[in-house]
């Protein structure tokens, strides 16, 4: 059947005005919510979902499994990027030592750091991402190249299924009740 909580709750996280990155971060309860919120695996890589497509209605099948398959394609852009950095002997190098980093300075005594925490927390993580950048960004675009491209082949030729449209055709129905529900809150305001 329709998973209808899915959709609510995807609703919820990309369209609840106390969502928007304006107002507040996003939470470890959101990531975990919207983890949660992807398609069972199985179902994902099952080799009987996959045919050849046909032109006249390849737009409608990549768009519909895009939708339908949305956290599990962010998922696999996340972990090829992950992949191409980490096989990086440097980037792994350099990972060991801002984690080695962070954990001294939480784990000492000393007033003065511990009155400045934040400031060496954030010190700390943002010279290890500034320099994992710097050095990996070569594999971050690779990565997010071989995401997309896995991301393409996946969703031309994954057979979209009765629930793969529901989904997408009642997700499009929310999107529009939320577009009018804004304009009313507009007018009311």
């Amino acid at each position: 059947g329709i998973n209808a909580e899915y959709g609510r709750r995807i609703h919820f996280i990309y369209f609840s005005p106390s969502h928007q990155m304006t107002n507040r971060d996003i939470s470890t309860k959101d990531i975990k919510q919207l983890i949660q919120s992807a398609r069972s695996w199985s179902d994902f890589f099952d080799t009987n979902g996959f045919q050849t497509p046909r032109v006249d209605g390849l737009a409608d099948r990549i768009s519909g499994n895009i939708n339908y398959y949305f956290v599990n394609y962010v998922l696999l852009v996340f972990g090829c990027v992950a992949i191409m950095i980490l096989s990086q002997i440097t980037a792994v190098i350099i990972l060991a030592f801002g984690t080695a980093g962070y954990a001294l300075i939480n784990t000492t005594d000393s007033l003065d750091i511990k009155k400045n925490l934040y400031l060496y927390n954030g010190g700390i993580l943002g010279g290890t991402i500034l320099i994992l950048l710097l050095i990996t960004s070569g594999e971050v675009v690779r990565g997010l190249f071989l995401g997309g491209a896995v991301i393409t082949l996946h969703a031309a030729f994954r057979m979209r299924t009765l629930e793969n449209k529901a989904t997408v055709t009642i997700n499009k129905g929310l999107n529009y009740l939320q577009g009018q529900l804004n304009k009313l809150q507009d007018k009311i305001q």
